[in-house]
């Protein structure tokens, strides 16, 4: 595929190959609930959240996070929130046009939205003690 040349680097980007690989390799892996392709016309309706914790939408060659977000039920009601940024997504509508922006440049998956171990925090604390700290700090606050 024009993702990835069948090479070790090739797979290593492209997170849906990268996937496959450690599945067939019996390593641990977060599921890919849906595959979407580039440009593909997609909604909301269209994501395999359902009653579940969430899910978390990301570029399927993307780095950083960017672009990526998660999706939970708040009160029966679609919320999100940018990864990179931070922003919230407080309507469907937010959530659509953050689907459309994704896949304007690149395929996206759908993964469960899963929650970190306590112990992360401990290295969020690392983390801005030497000044390098993520934005994933802004992920899980809703």
């Amino acid at each position: 595929n024009s993702y990835s040349d069948g090479g070790d680097h090739g797979a290593v980007q492209d997170k849906l190959e990268c996937a496959r690989r450690a599945v067939a390799a019996n390593l641990p892996s977060v599921p890919t609930l849906r595959h979407f392709a580039k440009r593909e016309n997609v909604n909301l309706s269209d994501v395999p959240i359902g009653d579940s914790e969430g899910g978390f939408i990301k570029s399927r060659t993307g780095c950083r996070g960017m672009g990526a977000f998660s999706i939970q039920t708040q009160d029966g009601n679609f919320v999100g929130r940018m990864l990179e940024t931070g922003r919230r997504l407080d309507s469907e509508t937010d959530i659509n046009s953050a689907i459309t922006d994704l896949l304007r440049d690149d395929d996206a998956l759908v993964q469960p939205l899963l929650a970190n171990h306590a112990a992360q925090s401990l290295l969020r604390l690392h983390a801005r003690s030497c000044g390098c700290e993520r934005p994933f700090q802004y992920f899980f606050q809703y």
